[in-house]
This record gives C-alpha cells, structure tokens and sequence, in this order.
C-alpha cells in the first residue's frame, strides 16, 4: 500500500514539473512576441521612409502587416503614394478598400458617400479593375459600373 502512495506521489510530482515547463515556454513564447513587436515599431520610420523615397514594395507590405490590426487610415497615405507615385497595382486595391472602409458607409456601397470620397473610391476601384484584379473586376460587375 506505501508503495502504491509513493508511485502516486511521484506521478503528481512529475505531472507538475511538466505543466510548469509548458508554463515557462508559454510565457519566453509571450516574450519573444512583445519583443518582436517593440522591433517591428522600431522599424516604421525605416519602411515610411523607403515607401516615400524609394517606392519599396517590401517595405509597403511590412507597414501594411504592422497596420493590418490597428486603423487602416494610418496607412491610407502610403497606399496612396504606392499607387499615385509608383502605380504599384496592389496598391490601387488597398487604396480603394481602405478609403471605402473608412468612409462611415456601407463597404462596396456607393450610397451616402460623399461626392470627393466617391470620385477616389472610384478612381483606385477604376485602377484596379483595369489592372485585371479580380476583386475589383466582381465589385464592378456587382455595383453594375460601366468604366
């Protein structure tokens, strides 16, 4: 019977040490997450940068990763520049979803937009469609516009 209580003990004490390691990887797990966060801020400036200057389309997509969960409206200028000073195609997508986005309307709606946000709307929608995307291509067909 001691023997039995002694092996139940030593199971409990080795199921414990395994949930306290699962526990310590979990929370360096965490760490190293938060850590790759303070870095990939720190890196904003460097990517605003090469987007402005150099059109770097690496560069678009980190801030556009960075951005993703916060407000579209933060990248809204850079979109912009990737697609007005670099006609980076991708881009004309992303301008149109994130000005639709933010427009306090109903998203791929042209009712209640005002006149200057729809023109934009529909001049990166127009970008889009004529580079073959094929999201812009269904808005289209499905708006019924006739570019």
């Amino acid at each position: 019977m001691k023997s039995i209580i002694f092996l139940a003990c030593c199971f409990c004490l080795l199921l414990s040490c395994t949930q306290n390691q699962d526990s310590i990887i979990s929370q360096n797990d965490d760490v190293e997450y938060v850590d790759s966060l303070y870095n990939e801020a720190d890196s904003i400036p460097k990517y605003i940068y090469n987007v402005v200057v150099n059109g770097d389309t690496d560069d678009y997509f980190n801030l556009r990763l960075f951005y993703q969960d916060r407000n579209s409206y933060e990248v809204l200028p850079y979109t912009i520049i990737m697609a007005d000073k670099y006609n980076y195609v991708p881009a004309y997508e992303d301008a149109f979803t994130y000005l639709w986005y933010n427009s306090g309307t109903e998203l791929y709606s042209l009712k209640g937009l005002d006149p200057k946000s729809k023109a934009m709307i529909l001049k990166y929608l127009k970008l889009s469609y004529k580079a073959g995307n094929v999201n812009a291509i269904n808005i289209v067909d499905s708006l019924h516009i006739k570019f």
